[in-house]
């Protein structure tokens, strides 16, 4: 499986998202799309050099996680409260198997930055993560 899928997962089985749809909070991987107002979007950044364990290589790949709330004058507090929702279940993707692959740990590179108002006046919040997981 790979990252996008394994995060998205992730969000989906502790409860922050749904599977991607038009409903709110899905979580889509690659792309954000223009429904729902309130969605949750992941992307590949790249990643780092892989690290040496045990005699095995650790993958170092680096995701972003962008929250959009709705078009209200609650939206920015609920989409502040669901990306730190999703800090959570994804800090918590460590030293153990998920999706059959093994992560030692997945940590936040920053707090939550306001990426501003998209052109419809939703609010978009970012996090960046670095995880070190197994290849096997």
């Amino acid at each position: 499986m790979a990252l996008l899928e394994e995060i998205a997962a992730r969000l989906i089985s502790q409860g922050v998202g749904i599977q991607g749809s038009t409903a709110s909070w899905s979580v889509f991987k690659g792309w954000e799309p223009e429904i729902p107002d309130q969605c949750i979007s992941i992307y590949e950044t790249g990643g780092n050099p892989n690290q040496p364990h045990d005699g095995d290589l650790l993958d170092v790949p680096t995701f972003q996680l962008r929250v959009r709330g709705a078009n209200t004058s609650t939206g920015y507090p609920a989409a502040r409260t669901k990306i730190a929702a999703a800090r959570t279940a994804i800090e918590g993707m460590t030293a153990g198997l998920f999706s059959n692959r093994y992560y030692c740990q997945v940590t936040a590179n920053h707090e939550a930055l306001s990426l501003g108002h998209d052109a419809t006046h939703r609010p978009r919040l970012v996090i960046n993560f670095t995880a070190l997981r197994s290849r096997n």
